[in-house]
């Protein structure tokens, strides 16, 4: 492998780490540990490594790619696929992070 190619491979790698785990800081961070959801973060790592990947891809902060993904509608997307392939191959899973549709119950 020629020393461009590796250095991309590791830019994009880097990318995708990063991503991760600053998607899960953040979440880590929000949520006291008691109420840590790790279903949720099923969805949220797929953003981050995309979002990590595409900062890498162009060489931009994390910070300023996810609010590029944000506003074209990439983590959207992203996320509607995850649930899509996870509803598909892993029902189980999509039980888990499904959001229910249904509008509550007005009590009287």
């Amino acid at each position: 492998m020629n020393p461009e190619t590796q250095r991309i491979l590791l830019a994009l790698l880097q990318g995708v780490a990063s991503g991760m785990l600053l998607i899960a800081v953040g979440y880590v961070k929000k949520v006291p540990l008691e109420k840590f959801d790790p279903k949720a973060l099923l969805l949220k790592l797929p953003i981050g490594a995309i979002v990590g990947l595409l900062a890498a891809w162009q060489e931009i902060p994390f910070s300023e790619a996810l609010s590029w993904a944000t506003t074209i509608g990439l983590v959207a997307v992203v996320d509607q696929t995850v649930r899509a392939v996870l509803r598909r191959l892993w029902p189980a899973a999509a039980v888990a992070v499904d959001i229910s549709h249904a509008v509550p119950e007005k009590k009287e």
